[in-house]
């Protein structure tokens, strides 16, 4: 069996670790209240953390596949896009563990800059991953 294999099965539970970080962040921001602040900070280590073996996994697949036409360039985007959410996920992850009680006011830019790009970041691997997993016309139809 391929490693590869099990990036399908994997990929939704960082990503899941990741909005929910930044619902608890929102939610935090609300309220006021620690215990918010605290599991944002869990969700978006345990979303770097576990991230790791998605990008491992990602870049088995692509390795083990052969990619034609316009598949080449969604595959590739795919994977650069899947390397630098990562990346983020780990760098926002590093500056709330780092300023873990009070986000001065810089770090705190920097990281909803980093939580924005996180998202963004998410969303696009997820479509061109969608693309790859169900045709590049998947979201055509709909609008």
């Amino acid at each position: 069996m391929s490693i590869g294999k099990l990036h399908v099965v994997i990929v939704h539970f960082p990503i899941a670790l990741a909005f929910c970080a930044v619902l608890a962040d929102l939610l935090w921001i609300v309220t006021r209240k620690d215990r918010f602040r605290d599991a944002g900070i869990y969700c978006l280590v345990l979303a770097a953390i576990s991230a790791l073996p998605v990008v491992v996994t990602g870049l088995a697949v692509a390795r083990g596949r052969e990619f034609a036409g316009d598949y080449v360039s969604i595959v590739t985007t795919h994977k650069y896009l899947g390397i630098a959410s990562f990346i983020i996920a780990g760098l926002a992850a590093g500056i709330r563990l780092g300023c873990r009680q009070q986000l001065k006011r810089w770090w705190l830019i920097g990281y909803c800059i980093l939580m924005l790009a996180l998202v963004a970041g998410i969303a696009l691997t997820g479509h061109y991953g969608g693309m790859l997993v169900h045709g590049k016309n998947f979201l055509s139809g709909i609008f």
